[in-house]
């Protein structure tokens, strides 16, 4: 079981081989460096005539403005990957390093992971992640452990952590960042609450695009606020009508009394229009209300 670290964002779709020059080569390393790039291969290796003729890869450590990623743990054959990196194949090298079951640790920045063989356990880190699979969202399926999440697809089983999306082979792309304050779900529920209505796949794709792109919950709400759409479905401006209006669309239920006083008063002392639906939207009652839509990822394409 190999672990794989990346330690800068990383997409590993566009990762390809290239060609460099040796600068170590001895039975326990081999570095190749073409002056931007650096990979180290550690192991035990055999020569016969100065070049490789077997032994064992354990570990890989890639190098580009710093440390790059690093797969250790390995016990693969180096003849195997030297096939594979004297075609210029580095998709079949990487499949083969981690087609056990494998551990990928996340950079902190927006990662790109791609899935290979056995059943791994992904933690994205922190960023917008995706874990890429072959095949199409009719090969996938995705159950919510609270935690992480189980996800079923091309006869393997992997267990997700911290990770946003998954990306399919077709394009289709699923939103896991469900819960209160992640992204997909808080555009989700913005949407919903603003409109009362479930969001339409474009829109959806959209606001929580602008998420991912650093807008705040409140710049999103203040664009649903100041739409046609809402206007018509929420007429009254003055603070107690439009309170009223978000207690029927968005909880679906009348107003209690202290909380209509409270978010009136807040409106009336400055909190807008846009910062109230935020909290209506984001609120415990309504996450639990639109659960059953999200718990299990939402398809943004």
């Amino acid at each position: 079981m190999a672990t794989l670290k990346l330690y800068q964002p990383i997409n590993m779709n566009t990762l390809q081989a290239w060609d460099g020059e040796f600068t170590i080569v001895n039975s326990a390393q081999i570095r190749v460096t073409d002056g931007v790039k650096t990979q180290d291969y550690l192991g035990n290796f055999q020569f016969s005539a100065d070049w490789l003729s077997g032994g064992t890869l354990t570990s890989t450590i890639a190098y580009q403005n710093g440390l790059y990623y690093a797969i250790t743990g390995l016990n693969v054959d180096a003849m195997t990957v030297e096939r594979y990196i004297d075609n210029f194949d580095f998709n079949g090298a990487l499949n083969e390093v981690l087609k056990g079951n494998d551990t990928v640790i996340g950079s902190s920045g927006n990662d790109l992971i791609k899935s290979a063989g056995g059943n791994d356990t992904i933690d994205g880190g922190s960023g917008v992640d995706t874990v890429f699979y072959a095949g199409t969202k009719s090969n996938v399926s995705v159950v919510n452990n609270g935690s992480s999440f189980t996800v079923k697809a091309n006869g393997k089983v992997d267990t997700l952590t911290n990770v946003e999306r998954v990306g399919m082979g077709d394009g289709s792309v699923l939103a896991l960042d469900v819960k209160a304050g992640e992204n997909t779900g808080s555009a989700y529920r913005l949407y919903q609450a603003a409109f009362d209505r479930k969001p339409d796949a474009a829109g959806l794709k959209f606001w929580t695009g602008a998420l991912d792109s650093g807008a705040s919950a409140t710049q999103v709400a203040q664009g649903f606020v100041s739409s046609k759409e809402f206007q018509t479905l929420n007429p009254g401006t003055d603070p107690t009508s439009l309170v009223n209006s978000y207690y029927q669309h968005v909880l679906h239920r009348p107003a209690d009394a202290p909380g209509l006083a409270f978010w009136s008063d807040a409106m009336n002392h400055g909190t807008t229009s846009a910062q109230v639906l935020v909290s209506f939207s984001e609120s415990k009652e309504n996450i639990n209300n639109t659960a059953a839509d999200l718990n299990n990822g939402v398809w943004l394409v």
